[in-house]
């Protein structure tokens, strides 16, 4: 019969993690790839594998760095080191095995999956009662746990930021959002633009590529200095920057009212029908629109007043955006009406959306509004009865 393989495991019972910030910067360094490379649900390494590891960090002169490494780890009672006696009464290193890995991992300032899990939940729990200024960030927000592990935690900071953005009416370029998200100009990337876009329209929420400008169209002409820029000649819409806005010192027009309109492809539908390009002039209402935006609309009611009609989608937040947009004409004395936003539009349409709880709790706080019109407060009504709602796209 084979003689019996001598085995013996080693370590203190207790872990001491002082004892990690002494050790030498190369077995911190050492320590550091091996917790880093551990893939193993047990947290047990082979010794053959920490010793490949560490001749790939320093060559064979890091074999002497993890012999020592692992006497210090389990001296301090950082993992159990498992030997073997060889002939000749030899012990060599065979399995070691970390006490606390995540605790370890701390003292090497390694964050770990489980750490980043627990920094997630703790970040999500407490934005569970933020109140969203945008359904799709809610429902966004919502779908988060879903999300791969390594990019959530910065998806929830980029949605907590832009609902920030919007609650304080903000607007500018990426560049601007960015410096507010992350204080840097470039630290929100290409392709966390490219995320939020799929989630709500970024010029909507008042973040354009660019300078942010007012779109418009219809038979009307500006005055700047000393000539007339006629808007209807381009027989389509146009961009205003808010430089070009604030030199307008007139404005004249064949057209009776103004028309807002929310969304960008409404708004540009809108504009191509040839039947109200001469009798109104339609400016695209990008969502909650930011101060500069109500500024640029107020300029130009008081330089041609007349009367508003808005349109946008037949849910509680375009009832709220069409509110804030008709302060405009309210504070000047001017009329005001919703068009194509209302129950007859809504129960029609084909694609509707179910309401969320945040869409319920905005209806109700809306149908306490003194100025609320009759055609939105049955359309808020509509909304809460069916938990319905519906994007104007459906018919403009």
């Amino acid at each position: 019969m084979g003689k019996s393989v001598r085995k013996q495991v080693v370590g203190a019972e207790r872990f001491d993690p002082e004892a990690i910030g002494l050790l030498p910067q190369p077995q911190r360094a050492l320590l550091r790839e091996w917790l880093k490379r551990d893939k193993t649900r047990t947290h047990v390494m082979k010794w053959d594998k920490l010793l490949e590891i560490a001749t790939a960090l320093g060559g064979q002169r890091y074999v002497e760095v993890a012999e020592s490494l692992a006497v210090s780890l389990a001296d301090c009672g950082a993992a159990s080191l498992e030997r073997q006696q060889l002939a000749g009464g030899v012990w060599v290193n065979t399995f070691l095995a970390w006490r606390d890995y995540e605790a370890l991992c701390a003292c090497v300032d390694i964050v770990t999956s489980e750490v980043r899990r627990t920094a997630f939940e703790q970040a999500w729990n407490a934005a569970a009662g933020i109140q969203w200024e945008r359904s799709e960030l809610e429902e966004a927000f919502r779908l988060l746990p879903k999300e791969h592990a390594a990019t959530r935690d910065k998806k929830l900071h980029l949605l907590v930021k832009l609902n920030d953005w919007i609650g304080a009416r903000k607007s500018g370029t990426r560049r601007d959002f960015s410096l507010f998200a992350r204080a840097d100009t470039k630290g929100v990337t290409t392709g966390d633009f490219r995320w939020l876009g799929e989630i709500v329209d970024l010029e909507d929420c008042g973040i354009a590529r660019h300078s942010p400008v007012l779109w418009l169209a219809g038979d009307i002409q500006l005055r700047i200095g000393e000539r007339w820029l006629d808007v209807g000649a381009a027989g389509d819409f146009m961009a205003l920057t808010p430089v070009t806005l604030s030199r307008i010192t007139g404005a004249r027009a064949s057209a009776t009212r103004y028309r807002l309109v929310e969304n960008r492809t409404s708004f540009e539908n809108a504009v191509r029908r040839t039947e109200s390009f001469s009798s109104e002039i339609v400016i695209w209402l990008p969502g909650y629109a930011s101060p500069w935006w109500c500024a640029a609309v107020g300029r130009l009611l008081d330089l041609l007043p007349m009367a508003g009609h808005i349109s946008c989608d037949a849910d509680p937040d375009g009832v709220h955006i069409a509110l804030l947009a008709a302060d405009e004409w309210m504070k000047r004395g001017l009329s005001w009406q919703p068009v194509q936003m209302g129950v007859a539009e809504a129960g029609t349409a084909r694609h509707k959306r179910k309401l969320t709880n945040r869409d319920e709790h905005l209806a109700k706080r809306l149908l306490g509004y003194g100025n609320l019109p009759p055609e939105l407060r049955e359309l808020l009504q509509w909304n809460l009865e069916y938990r319905l709602k519906v994007e104007q796209e459906n018919w403009l």
